[in-house]
């Protein structure tokens, strides 16, 4: 019995030392188990935020696409008002020397107007000098009565 006692006990120290070295084993496998799970799930974050960032990238994208469309639209609308802008300040010149020969020509009529009252007033001096030279030369020839 003894035999079977200490045969036992060796087996039982076997198995000790299989469960020890099964233990060991089972602490590294879960170890680098663990280890790639969270190496797993980090790389599971990571590809989350890149869809986000390429989702906002995509956002950003179309934004900008818009923004640049709206520029546009400014620089059409700024090179059209410059444009007119332009076009209304060669209008304003010509009106400005239009309205200089308009100036200059109603300056030109006064002149005539008072150079025209003037050989009036001189025809009209004139004029009376001839009534009374006529009305002397009636009074004359009444004297000459033939």
């Amino acid at each position: 019995m003894q035999s079977n006692l200490s045969e036992l006990l060796g087996h039982v120290g076997e198995s000790v030392g299989r469960t020890e070295s099964a233990s060991t084993e089972i602490k590294v496998v879960s170890t680098k188990t663990i280890s790639t799970v969270q190496t797993q799930q980090a790389r599971i974050e990571d590809v989350a935020a890149v869809e986000r960032t390429s989702k906002v990238t995509s956002e950003t994208a179309a934004l900008t696409v818009q923004a640049g469309k709206a520029l546009d639209e400014i620089l059409s609308g700024t090179t059209q008002a410059s444009k007119l802008s332009a076009e209304i300040r060669v209008a304003t010149d010509q009106q400005a020397k239009a309205s200089d020969e308009v100036a200059g020509a109603l300056t030109g009529i006064s002149r005539m107007v008072q150079e025209s009252a003037s050989a009036f007033q001189q025809l009209n001096a004139e004029a009376g000098k001839l009534s009374d030279l006529g009305a002397e030369l009636v009074h004359r020839m009444k004297q000459f009565k033939l």
